[in-house]
């Protein structure tokens, strides 16, 4: 998987619950992006935001844009 899957998903993500993925989340999976992935399409799947992400998104960064790879 590259870095665009992860970008197109957390995009995906961000339209669909309205928050991003957080960066703290996005750094955790950097070295093997696929259970992110797949974490994020299955929330999309079953309409059900990951709990957390969106507190956890608004606490680092309320204008950050989930991007791949992270900004450090």
């Amino acid at each position: 998987m590259d870095s665009n899957d992860v970008s197109v998903a957390a995009t995906a993500y961000r339209d669909t619950f309205g928050h991003s993925v957080p960066i703290e989340v996005l750094r955790l999976f950097e070295r093997r992006p696929g259970p992110l992935i797949m974490e994020i399409r299955q929330a999309i799947a079953l309409g059900r935001a990951v709990p957390g992400w969106r507190a956890l998104s608004r606490a680092s960064d309320l204008s950050a844009v989930a991007t791949w790879p992270p900004r450090v």
